[in-house]
């Protein structure tokens, strides 16, 4: 997460209560998708995933492979 900017995360973090760097990327992530899924349903132009949200799906894959 240090790679995002400190003000959504802080936001997040003021928003929910959270404050464990955890529990924050996952509503991050689930920010993020309920985003390209406006934006998708508008018919906007696609945007690539932040580094946060591809470092999350490549653990979740690994995560998967190990069972």
């Amino acid at each position: 997460m240090r790679l995002e900017n400190p003000v959504i995360i802080g936001l997040i973090s003021m928003i929910t209560g959270l404050t464990d760097r955890e529990s924050v990327q996952k509503v991050y992530r689930q920010c993020w998708l309920r985003g390209l899924e406006i934006l998708s349903a508008r018919g906007e132009a696609t945007v690539p995933n932040p580094a946060i949200i591809s470092l999350l799906e490549k653990a979740e894959e690994e995560s998967h492979k190990l069972g």
